[in-house]
């Protein structure tokens, strides 16, 4: 099996748009069914949640906030194993970014070897 990594990417919420307390409980929630449904199968590695601020080193030292990449920041990580990409992108699409108005980028891992 092959590794992949999804990226998921969002824009930060304005003050405005921030979820409640009781809309965190579910969405946290469904991260957590998300993710062990992934491990139920064997198939999780491991993953990351990212903090909302960043910066984007660019060509000749410049800095820019991280956001204004155009896709949002990549606000976690989650590394699995699946037999190819299209299986990889299947197991994404129960992934609770989707819900919120964000996107998961499904990528395969290149082993490095040293």
């Amino acid at each position: 099996m092959a590794q992949y990594l999804l990226n998921f990417h969002h824009f930060p919420l304005s003050p405005e748009n921030k979820p409640s307390a009781s809309d965190m409980e579910a969405v946290t929630a469904h991260w957590q069914h998300f993710i062990a449904g992934i491990a139920h199968q064997g198939k999780f590695i491991g993953t990351q949640r990212l903090d909302q601020s960043g910066s984007i080193l660019g060509p000749g030292g410049q800095v820019q906030d991280a956001v204004k990449d155009g896709h949002g920041l990549v606000v976690g990580t989650l590394t699995l194993e699946a037999q190819d990409l299209a299986e990889a992108v299947e197991l994404s699409r129960q992934c609770p970014v989707l819900q919120l108005g964000g996107s998961v980028e499904v990528r395969p891992i290149i082993p490095f070897e040293m």
